[in-house]
């Protein structure tokens, strides 16, 4: 069998390093559990991860030659990058991880990757693999219908429920009939029990139109009547407290439970307000996008077969967690959320995203650690333990509050983008940035770093001095986070008075009064502040006139 620290779901942590003697005791050849490969270039580990992943689990070894001839690879980080790339094109592979190790100094790169517990795995082009022996086996015609039979299970959120469709509430129906843009004027129509049908919201039964798990999440008014505990428990707590001195259930269709959590965490935590040069800028303790993101997540991927619990969203001054029965679904790993993809209940989140309230498969992290960092907060938090998942986003900042709503300020009217924003942010705080500096706070390359700079600097944000490698870029003036200036009397009048006969831009300010962008949005905004002026329009389609009296 393998040995402990390369058997994924061990907590044993690896060896740094081996002698030849020791890899040799410890892997003695390729066979049912050990694969060995020189390099990552070869499109055969797709198959032996699915060999496995279909069989006994097993490692896969970069470095060794077929023969145990340790080799190493030059560029470990580079080649685990390749490694997951090319794992994306395996569909439900077991749980796996990429773990380093060292054979007499030579770096080698360990796969370990557990056997499925349900389902199966397959390659990109659907092909089946097993492991028999050292090889990887494609199975055809009668075996692999057999091996599907034996491996095939059904999803949870399939399974019929006592609630028939004649349960459902018309108006949820009809909702869920608009977010696949169908016409909902007959509910009962046989396009309409057709597509409740195929989308696995409704299952036939003896000639009853059972509502299946997922159909009662969001087709009934009160889930829970049928399917056990599936709402959210909202809990607040003080500071110092260990019982909470506020508790809520919220029940409803699942759409409804997101919405009604998140605004319920919005409104507790409430916004810190900040004087920001001129502009008073209110500054939300936590995203709502992430708050949002990050229930649709916990009610998406929790299992429902946990009747007895309700997803927990706690709620305390220093950061909001959010508890969801049930593990990470395969191959997903706390450490791997960004890189690899999979649902708990797929056609749950596919409502859920059609109804804008969830990212697509595999972008939730994304958005909720994207948030996150555009808000200047600290980086969210994921455990999981041997029966949930736990979600904590901080209310801490990484910045001060004056600096936090600097950068809303640049971000609010798409001046600038949010890496821009944080790199603007760097240059106000030390007087200048260079590109090297770019690209260690940013993690880019070169070329990436000089196109930011250089469209900073087009939209009037940051001045360059010098060049080539010695280039340093300066805000520009009025920029300091600090030190803007006030609006002249002058300034305004002359705003206002073009403002009467026609819409105006940023643009046209610029033009008439001889100043950068960023400096025509600060004027803008303070005429918005007092009242006389109100903004229309998105993104470089903004404009601005004179509020109706």
């Amino acid at each position: 069998m393998l040995t402990p620290p390369f058997h994924p779901d061990s907590s044993t942590p690896a060896p740094a390093s081996f002698t030849r003697d020791e890899f040799i005791a410890a892997f003695p050849g390729e066979g049912d559990l050990i694969e060995f490969k020189e390099g990552v270039a070869d499109r055969k580990i797709r198959e032996t991860i699915v060999a496995f992943s279909n069989t006994h689990g097993g490692v896969v070894l970069v470095g060794v030659t077929d023969h145990g001839v340790v080799v190493g690879i030059a560029d470990p980080g580079q080649a685990e990058r390749l490694v997951w790339d090319r794992l994306e094109g395996i569909h439900n592979p077991g749980r796996l991880d990429i773990g380093h190790t060292e054979v007499d100094g030579r770096p080698v790169l360990a796969l370990p990757v557990a056997r499925r517990s349900k389902g199966f795995s397959q390659t990109h082009s659907g092909a089946v693999y097993v492991r028999r022996g050292a090889r990887n086996v494609s199975l055809i015609g009668p075996d692999l219908n057999r091996f599907q039979r034996e491996h095939s299970f059904e999803d949870f959120e399939d399974t019929p429920t006592p609630a028939s469709i004649d349960d459902a509430d018309p108006e949820l129906i009809r909702r869920l009939l608009d977010s696949y843009h169908v016409a909902s004027g007959d509910i009962d129509s046989d396009a309409t029990q057709r597509l409740l049908r195929e989308q696995g919201f409704v299952e036939l039964q003896r000639g009853r139109a059972a509502l299946t798990v997922v159909g009662a999440l969001v087709l009934l008014a009160d889930p829970g009547k049928k399917i056990g505990r599936c709402g959210i428990e909202v809990l607040r707590y003080r500071d110092g407290e260990p019982e909470p001195d506020k508790r809520a259930t919220l029940t409803g269709p699942v759409d409804q439970l997101v919405m009604r959590a998140t605004s319920a965490v919005v409104e507790e935590l409430g916004v810190q307000s900040v004087l920001v040069s001129i502009q008073r800028v209110d500054l939300p303790r936590l995203p709502e996008v992430a708050v949002r993101e990050t229930v649709a997540n916990a009610v998406a991927h929790r299992t429902y077969e946990a009747n007895a619990t309700h997803t927990r969203v706690e709620i305390r001054s220093d950061g909001v967690t959010v508890i969801s029965p049930g593990t990470l679904p395969y191959p997903v790993t706390v450490e791997h959320m960004r890189s690899q993809q999979a649902a708990g209940n797929p056609k749950l989140l596919e409502f859920l995203w059609r109804v804008d309230l969830a990212e697509d498969e595999g972008k939730g992290v994304d958005r909720i650690e994207d948030s996150m960092r555009l808000g200047m907060l600290e980086r969210p938090q994921f455990v999981e333990s041997s029966h949930s998942v736990t979600v904590t986003l901080p209310t801490r900042a990484v910045v001060s509050p004056e600096e936090r709503g600097w950068v809303q300020v640049l971000i609010r009217d798409r001046v600038i983008s949010p890496d821009q924003a944080i790199v603007a942010l760097r240059a106000s705080r030390d007087g200048s940035v260079t590109n090297s500096t770019v690209r260690s706070q940013l993690g880019i390359d070169s070329a990436e770093a000089r196109v930011l700079l250089q469209q900073l600097c087009d939209e009037g944000v940051l001045v360059r001095t010098g060049s080539g490698g010695a280039a340093q870029y300066s805000p520009a003036d009025g920029l300091g986070i600090y030190g803007a200036e006030t609006v002249s009397s002058e300034q305004a009048d002359e705003v206002m008075l073009r403002a009467r006969d026609r819409e105006i831009s940023n643009a046209d300010v610029r033009a008439m009064l001889g100043v950068n962008r960023y400096r025509a949005l600060q004027i803008l905004n303070w005429l918005i502040d007092r009242g006389t002026l109100e903004r229309t329009g998105t993104g470089r389609g903004i404009t601005y006139r004179p509020v109706q009296r």
